[in-house]
Parts: C-alpha cells; structure tokens; sequence
C-alpha cells in the first residue's frame, strides 16, 4: 500500500491517563493504556478494530479525534496530526467526525433534530440559513427519516431514529473519516442490522473511510474490509475480514472467533 493510498497512519502511538491519588500525599499517576500502536487506513476503506471492553479501543478513537494526547505519530491525508490537542481539533474537525454509542447521550434534548443537523454548518459558517435547512432536509432524507423529523426532539424518536440523526450530524460536514464508536451495541439486533445496512448505503453515495470499532467479530466481519484485533491495548493481529475470520493466527483472535461462532 502506498502513503497516497493511506487516509490515516499511525506509528507507535502510545497513551493514556493521569490520575490524582490520594493518601498521606497526594501525587499524580500515569496509567498507560495504548502500547505501540501501528496501523494504516486507507482511503474509501471501512476498517474494523475489534476487542474485548477495557482493551483501549475507545481510547485510540479520543487520541485520533484530538480529546486526549498520544505520544508517537500520526498522519491524516499526508499532515501530521500533533499531540497539541486544540491544534490538532482545528485541523481537523471538518475532516474526521464520530458516531457514538448512545445516541441520546450524543444529543441535545433541548433541541429539535433540524437545530442540531444544521449545527455543524452554523459553525463553520457553511450556507445561508435557507440552504443549510436544505441541506439538514437532505441529509434526512439520505439518512432514512423525513423533513417531518426536523421539528422533532429526541426524546420523540426511538433508538434506531436517534442514532440515524448522529449518523446524519456526523456526515453532514462530508468528512473523508468517521469513527463508529460501539454505535449499534446500545440497540437491539434487528434495528443494528438496519443501522449497519445504513453505513453499506452511506458507503456507496459519499466518499468516505470508517474505523468501525466493536466487541462483535461478527459485525465487523459483516460492514468491514480489513481488521485489527486490540488486546490489551496492543495490536495483536491485522488482516482482512475474511482472514481473521475464518484464519485467525493469534490465540487471542482464536478465542474471539470461536466465541462468535458459538
């Protein structure tokens, strides 16, 4: 694969957090959780990073999206992403959106869904008001909901509704990366088949790279074309879906397999 070929790659990216401990002193505690993290995204590609919960996924989503530091380095479409988080947020906000797991925790009830569509556009003063109401329309539509969805609050809506407006809100920018953080784990099985189904037709109308991350082999097996295995804060196995499925090489992504396939 070649650097023009890579949306985003990461070298040895490591981090963690720092917590205050108290006792008879009080001191600062460095608990590491990312180990040495090598990985190329390429672009147009939907990659998936599969684990057990607590092995640092949600971690690298943070350190790629600019909410904590990494040590190491990373590149996003050939610019080096620097551990200056508010820097790094500036640089790329408009190109690199998430999609969260609980969809009303990602929203603000006390607006309707038409206010928080057009949200992202206000910001960085995208459109007229007539045409950014246009555009959260559209969106809608493309997300599979309707222009009677703008008045609307999302305590009106149900799960699978909620998590297509976040769907829209993050894609509304026309971002070259999303990152789906367990973002079907919160709803049930047959409205997660919709929302996966969603993200194949999303696919083929934008262009655009996903780091799909989940517990479930199987879905990322399903939505993804190549996967990474993260075991406790390391990368242990990559490959494409098919080889991680039906030929894991690592014990741990044996253990993972045979325990979808249950």
């Amino acid at each position: 694969m070649s650097v023009c070929d890579e949306i985003l790659s990461l070298h040895d990216v490591c981090c963690g957090y720092e917590n205050h401990e108290f006792g008879i002193f009080t001191h600062r505690k460095f608990h590491p959780v990312l180990h040495d993290i090598n990985l190329s995204i390429r672009k147009n590609e939907f990659f998936g990073l599969v684990g057990e919960s607590g092995c640092g996924k949600s971690t690298l989503a943070k350190a790629i999206l600019g909410i904590i530091p990494f040590s190491g380095t990373m590149h996003f479409d050939g610019h080096e992403l620097k551990p200056e988080l508010a820097k790094n947020r500036r640089c790329i906000a408009r190109s690199i959106q998430a999609v969260f797991q609980d969809p009303l925790g990602a929203l603000d009830v006390r607006r309707t869904i038409g206010q928080t569509l057009q949200e992202p556009l206000c910001i960085h003063g995208i459109g007229t008001k007539k045409e950014r109401h246009e555009k959260a329309v559209a969106m809608l539509e493309t997300v599979g909901l309707d222009s009677s969805y703008m008045n609307r609050f999302p305590l009106e809506l149900s799960g699978g509704q909620r998590q297509r407006v976040c769907i829209g809100a993050s894609l509304i920018l026309r971002p070259q990366f999303l990152i789906a953080d367990e973002a079907i784990s919160s709803l049930d099985v047959s409205v997660g088949s919709q929302i996966l189904n969603l993200f194949n037709e999303l696919h083929e109308k934008m262009e655009f790279s996903m780091l799909f991350i989940s517990h479930n082999l199987d879905v990322v097996h399903y939505l993804c074309d190549r996967v990474a295995v993260m075991h406790d804060g390391m990368i242990v196995e990559t490959g494409t879906s098919d080889e991680i499925y039906y030929n894991p090489l690592h014990s741990y992504t044996k253990q993972l397999v045979s325990s979808a396939k249950l």
